[in-house]
């Protein structure tokens, strides 16, 4: 639980800091959007690495009622966070600038989850499904 709360922190401190010219409008905007019947939501952020700045376009989408709009978040922030940990620096962008070097799509549903990435510099495109017990099988 103590981790919980400590990701959250973070995830939300990360949302402040690109917040910064109007913090009470940033509150009150939804991380996610519902479209249909589809749960979607996109960060971009630009990072900083050893090989320079590289831009990431994460996009997410889960049916509604598939996983709660909680848990959706939840996930986006873990991959988020994944990305600004091996990272030097970086920043949260309201949307993209020009091309991103590398989008990543996660794809929830009630079976699991997909990871599509795509770099945009090579063409590469890797994709990993897991059902949800092969997720927290690992993780335990």
């Amino acid at each position: 639980m103590r981790a919980i709360i400590v990701i959250l922190s973070i995830f939300l401190c990360t949302t402040f800091a690109f917040a910064q010219d109007n913090i009470a409008q940033e509150l009150k905007s939804d991380i996610v959007t519902i479209q249909g019947n589809q749960m979607n939501a996109s960060v971009h952020i630009v990072v900083t690495t050893i090989e320079g700045n590289k831009q990431i376009s994460l996009n997410g989408r889960a049916p509604v009622g598939q996983i709660s709009r909680d848990n959706f978040v939840f996930l986006m922030s873990m991959f988020l966070l994944g990305i600004i940990k091996e990272a030097e620096d970086f920043d949260i962008v309201e949307e993209v600038i020009g091309e991103p070097d590398l989008t990543a799509n996660l794809t929830f549903t009630s079976q699991g989850m997909q990871i599509a990435m795509t770099d945009h510099n090579t063409g590469e495109m890797v994709k990993e499904t897991q059902t949800w017990k092969q997720i927290f099988r690992e993780s335990q």
